[in-house]
C-alpha cells in the first residue's frame, strides 16, 4: 500500500507554505513538493506561471519518486478549482500515490489579502477574490478522491500538528464510516461526481450559448476564434460541444461519448425538448466502483430527481411576479409552482438547491433575481416565443430595413434549426404518383408549421402623397439638415403648406 500524502488547498497568503514547512520538522518522513519551488526551478522565477504542462509533468515525476521510496508526499499549491483537483488526483493515482488527505486552510479572504500585501511577491487582490469564490462554491470534498479532507487544526494561532497525526491515523475508520453511510442511499447514473458536475455544465452551456451543437453552422467565426481559440475547424456538433466543455470548464468533462450520453438523457427527459412536466424523469443504475464510491449532496435518487424536476420547470416554464402578486417573494411563487410536481417539497430545499447548484453552475443567472426566475434568455415558453415569430412573420414582408431584415431570417433559421418551427410540405393531390401514401406527401411533426400566421390586412401600402410632386422646401427633401439640427440641438419652426392634408 502506497504512504498517505497530503494535498494543501487555501487562497494565496493563507499560510499553506508555512504549514508544510512545520509539518516536515514535526514528521521528517514527509516531502514538499511545491509548484511554486517548481516555477522557480524551471523558469528563474516563482512569479512566472509558464507552462502548466511542464510543470504537472514534473510534479507527476517527483511524485513518483517519493512514493515509491515510501515517503508521504506534501503538495503544495492554491489547488482553488475543483475541477483541477480532481484532476490531478487521478494523475497522482496513476503514478501510484493513490490516497490523499485533503487540508483546506480555511483563512478569512481579509486575512489573506492582508498577508498577500506584506509580502514580496504580491497577487492580485482581485485574483485572490476569484479564488475565494471558487473555493466558496466548490468547497473540497471527499467525492473529489480524497480519502478524508480536514480543515487544518489551529490552537492559539499555532498549527496543532498533533491533532493533524490523530486525523491520519483515524483515516481508516472514517472512510468505514461514511462508505456504511454511503450504502443507505439509493444511487443512480449521476452519482459519481465528475457524472453530476459534467452534466449540470453541459446544462450551463446549451444555456449560456443558444444554438450549442450548431455553432459551426451558424457562427464558426465566433466558435473557432473567440469561444475554443483557432483549434483545428470544427465541423461536428458533438467535438464542438466537446471543445467548449473543455475550454470553458475542464477537460475531464468533456470526453464525447459521455456527453452524447448526456444530451440523449437530458432530450428523453424533458429538458431538451417538451414532453410535460408530470412525465417520469427516468435515470439509470449506478455503474461505478461501489467499494470506492464516495457520495456528493445529489448521489441520493431523490435529491438528484428534484433537482432535475427544478430545472425543467424553469426551462419550459419561467417565473415571475407581477403586481398582483406585490405580497410574495418570486422564489415563493416559483416554490408553490413547484410543489405539485415533487412530494415532500419545503422551501428552504429549494433555496438550499439554489444555493448548491443552480448559482454555482450558473444555470440561474448570478444577479439575485427579485422579480423572475428563468434560465439563459428563457423569458417565454415555447408557445409564447412561436407566437411572438408569427408576429413577426406577419410583417416580414415590409421590413425595409436590412439589418431587421437579416434579425428576422436569423430568428427564423434557428427556430428551424431547434425544430420549434418546421415549414409545412405544399400538398398538392394532384402531383402524388401512383400508390403514393399520404405520409410520403406530408410532414409529420410535433413542431409548428407556419399555416397558421397572423394574418395582416393592407388598408394602404404607399404613402398618401406624391414625392415626386414636393416641394423643394418639404421637410422630406431636408431630411439630412433636421437631422444635423436635432443633434446640434437647434430650435425648428415646422409650418404646413397651405392647402394640405392634416
Amino acid at each position: 500500500m502506497s504512504p498517505i500524502c497530503h494535498c494543501l488547498i487555501g487562497l494565496p497568503g493563507s499560510g499553506k507554505s508555512t504549514f508544510a514547512r512545520q509539518w516536515v520538522e514535526y514528521d521528517p518522513n514527509c516531502v514538499i513538493i511545491s509548484t511554486d519551488t517548481i516555477r522557480g526551478e524551471l523558469f528563474g522565477d516563482e512569479s512566472i506561471q509558464g507552462d502548466w504542462n511542464l510543470i504537472e509533468q514534473e510534479v507527476l515525476n517527483r511524485v513518483k519518486v517519493a512514493v515509491a521510496s515510501g515517503r508521504s508526499v506534501i503538495y503544495d499549491a492554491t489547488n482553488f478549482k475543483r475541477s483541477q483537483r480532481m484532476d490531478i488526483l487521478q494523475k497522482f493515482a496513476c503514478v501510484g500515490a493513490e490516497t490523499w488527505m485533503g487540508w483546506y486552510l480555511k483563512i478569512p479572504l481579509d486575512e489573506c489579502c492582508r498577508r498577500n500585501e506584506q509580502r514580496q511577491r504580491q497577487v492580485g487582490k482581485n485574483i485572490i477574490e476569484s479564488f475565494n469564490k471558487q473555493l466558496i462554491n466548490f468547497e473540497p470534498i471527499e467525492a473529489e478522491g480524497f480519502a478524508k479532507v480536514n480543515v487544518v487544526p489551529m490552537v492559539n494561532g499555532k498549527y496543532d500538528f498533533s491533532l493533524v497525526a490523530k486525523q491520519i491515523k483515524s483515516l481508516p475508520r472514517s472512510i468505514v464510516n461514511r462508505r456504511n453511510c454511503s450504502q443507505k442511499k439509493t444511487l443512480h447514473h449521476y452519482s459519481g461526481l465528475i457524472d453530476f458536475e459534467r452534466l449540470m455544465y453541459l446544462i450551463s452551456l446549451i444555456i449560456k450559448f443558444p444554438g450549442l451543437g450548431l455553432l459551426h453552422e451558424i457562427n464558426p467565426d465566433l466558435l473557432q476564434k473567440e469561444l475554443v481559440g483557432n483549434v483545428q475547424p470544427i465541423t461536428d456538433s458533438l467535438d464542438e460541444i466537446s471543445a467548449l466543455m473543455s475550454r470553458k470548464y475542464h477537460s475531464i468533462y468533456a470526453q464525447p461519448e459521455a456527453l452524447a450520453n448526456d444530451l440523449q438523457w437530458l432530450e428523453k427527459n424533458g429538458i431538451l425538448n417538451e414532453q410535460g412536466l408530470a412525465s417520469e424523469i427516468l435515470v439509470g443504475e449506478y455503474t461505478g466502483n461501489i467499494d470506492k464510491f464516495e457520495a456528493h449532496t445529489y448521489s441520493d435518487s431523490d435529491a438528484f430527481l428534484r433537482l432535475i424536476t427544478i430545472i425543467r420547470c424553469l426551462v419550459h416554464f419561467p417565473c415571475f411576479r407581477h403586481e398582483e402578486d406585490e405580497d410574495k417573494t418570486v422564489q415563493e411563487i416559483f416554490f408553490e409552482s413547484l410543489k405539485k410536481y415533487i412530494v415532500g417539497f419545503s422551501q428552504d430545499t429549494l433555496r438550499k438547491d439554489i444555493q448548491r447548484v443552480l448559482h454555482p453552475y450558473k444555470i440561474l443567472p448570478k444577479d439575485i433575481m427579485k422579480r423572475a426566475y428563468f434560465v439563459g434568455n428563457a423569458i417565454l415558453n415555447k408557445h409564447e416565443l412561436v407566437q411572438v415569430y408569427k408576429v413577426l412573420r406577419s410583417h416580414a414582408k415590409d421590413l425595409d430595413d436590412p439589418i431587421s431584415l437579416s434579425i428576422y431570417e436569423g430568428i427564423e433559421k434557428k427556430l428551424e434549426l431547434s425544430q420549434i418551427l418546421r415549414p409545412q410540405k405544399n400538398k398538392k393531390a394532384d402531383s402524388k404518383e401512383p400508390g403514393e401514401s399520404e405520409s410520403q406527401d406530408s410532414t409529420q411533426t410535433d413542431s409548428e408549421d407556419y399555416t397558421d400566421d397572423y394574418r395582416v390586412r393592407a388598408i394602404a401600402d404607399s404613402p398618401g402623397i406624391d414625392l415626386e410632386k414636393l416641394s423643394d422646401n418639404a421637410a422630406y427633401k431636408k431630411l439630412d439638415q433636421l437631422t444635423e439640427a436635432i443633434l446640434s440641438g437647434q430650435l425648428l419652426e415646422l409650418i404646413r403648406f397651405a392647402n394640405t392634408g392634416r
